[in-house]
């Protein structure tokens, strides 16, 4: 390719809506987007700044970019309605070729009463063309509640998962399905109350789950059984009832490697922090992330604006994130500790002092606190993406590469 040609295919790349825009005011050009050369309509449709709704209103004005535009669409799909699940459904089973490219599929199903016999049987024969199929999530709308008879619909597809989310299917009626997907490491039940035995799927090694749950899938720790092979334990706690459960004592020996708390709707109780967080960190000998997250409502907590007591003695941690949903209207944090940059950096070196294996400290929504080897402290701006990148990586040397 020539240099002129060059410079014309990074202008035209970064130019997408200009370009729909000559497309629509010139319909009757015979060459359009189809004289362009693939990899430039590549370029053009995969910029971050391309969303969802822009590929679909390609897909519609021009017949050149249509197929690119439906195939980058069916990559990853989520689906909020039956009439879209339908729509959905009809074009992958007209076009199998899309089917084979979907990695990920998130439905969001209404109440099974609204599914006709026809439906069914059309979604199934959809998903029996996603062969590729990666991670599913079944979610359910506000109206619709958990149910057996979906479980149907998923028995005997081609896909192997990796990833399962279930909020809709009862976990009883997914045994059959589970007995099928032996290969699903990412296992989300939240917020279902029901329960699974950890020897269903023995090849998952991450879990998100309510406590009630977490105390039934892993054995009680007095029992000396065997690890399950969790690595990844995320855990929604919903109030005071799931608190008392005790769930974190069948946590304890486990080879985990990373730990999410979330809480939703109630603060911690003062023993809670101090008898549960500090016994996990104590307890968890492989431990190497730890995140609490807040989403407590303001009206929750708004007399109770001290931090929560944190003690984490532990030999291996190298990550601790706090990540604080609670906020003033005015964007403050709730809690003062997290207000400045002075306060953070005071709490920071508290933390670093107690635990003398960290290297990185998140308090708040964006603040990384670094640890260097002369032992002073820097600030760094992150995104909660970033933070899930932090507690996804399986070994200290991805977490060296993240922090760098």
């Amino acid at each position: 390719m020539s240099a002129s040609a060059s410079a014309s295919s990074s202008k035209v790349a970064s130019t997408p809506i200009l370009l729909c825009r000559y497309q629509l005011m010139a319909p009757r050009n015979p060459s359009g987007f189809s004289s362009l050369a693939p990899e430039i309509l590549h370029m053009i449709l995969t910029q971050a700044s391309i969303t969802t709704t822009d590929l679909l209103s390609f897909c519609h004005v021009s017949s050149a970019l249509r197929p690119l535009a439906q195939e980058i669409l069916w990559k990853d799909v989520s689906l909020g309605n039956l009439q879209a699940i339908k729509s959905w459904s009809r074009i992958t089973i007209r076009r199998p070729e899309l089917g084979a490219r979907s990695r990920a599929l998130h439905l969001t199903l209404p109440p099974f009463a609204e599914f006709t016999p026809a439906d069914i049987k059309t979604i199934s024969r959809a998903l029996n063309k996603c062969i590729n199929l990666d991670s599913l999530s079944l979610d359910r709308s506000p109206d619709a509640s958990m149910n057996s008879n979906f479980i149907y619909v998923l028995l005997g597809r081609p896909f192997r998962l990796r990833c399962f989310t279930n909020r809709y299917c009862t976990i009883e009626s997914l045994s059959p399905f589970f007995e099928q997907q032996q290969s699903i490491q990412t296992l989300n039940l939240q917020p279902t109350k029901e329960t699974i035995p950890a020897s269903l799927i023995p090849s998952v090694r991450s879990i998100i789950m309510p406590p009630t749950s977490i105390r039934t899938y892993f054995p009680d720790h007095d029992a000396h059984t065997t690890s399950t092979g969790i690595t990844h334990v995320h855990v929604y706690l919903d109030g005071y009832y799931d608190v008392w459960w005790r769930w974190e004592r069948r946590l304890f020996g486990q080879h985990i490697t990373s730990l999410s708390i979330r809480t939703n709707g109630f603060w911690f109780p003062p023993n809670y922090s101090s008898l549960a967080i500090s016994s996990l960190a104590q307890h968890l000998p492989a431990l190497l992330q730890f995140r609490l997250i807040d989403q407590s409502g303001i009206e929750y907590i708004e007399d109770h604006r001290e931090m929560p007591s944190i003690s984490l003695q532990s030999q291996t941690l190298k990550v601790f994130a706090f990540i604080c949903d609670a906020y003033h209207s005015g964007h403050d944090c709730i809690y003062d500790a997290l207000r400045t940059e002075e306060r953070r950096m005071e709490m920071a070196r508290r933390i670093f002092s107690e635990c003398q294996t960290l290297d990185v400290v998140v308090l708040g929504h964006n603040h990384r606190l670094l640890r260097s080897a002369s032992d002073t402290i820097t600030t760094i701006s992150i995104s909660e993406e970033d933070v899930d990148q932090l507690m996804a990586a399986k070994h200290p040397s991805d977490l060296r590469a993240i922090i760098v």
